[in-house]
């Protein structure tokens, strides 16, 4: 069976080499991208202080250096995601959800 893993990409590390670690492996590319997106849910949650802006919040995402990564199978649909882009697009949403 086709496995699409999930890996913590931890980019503090370049200058001893990035380090990259498997957080889980998932039958579909739905279900890693899922994974994903939980991560980086849960990394901006716990970098969130009260009335911290979404650049702020960015900032403080971008510059921790953990960014989860999709390996796909071998001949299999490449999933599609990017935990930067993704992060961009929440960190309006869970600024105003937390803050409310």
């Amino acid at each position: 069976m086709a496995t699409y893993r999930v890996l913590m990409h931890d980019s503090l590390h370049f200058s001893g080499g990035a380090r990259q670690v498997e957080h889980g492996a998932f039958a579909t590319a739905a279900e890693a991208v899922a994974c994903g997106r939980a991560l980086v849910d849960a990394a901006l949650a716990g970098l969130h202080r009260r009335g911290m802006t979404a650049d702020d919040l960015l900032e403080g995402y971008f510059a921790l250096g953990h960014e989860p990564i999709i390996a796909s199978p071998p001949g299999q649909e490449q999933a599609s995601f990017s935990a930067w882009d993704y992060a961009a697009k929440q960190a309006a949403s869970i600024c105003t959800e937390i803050d409310a």
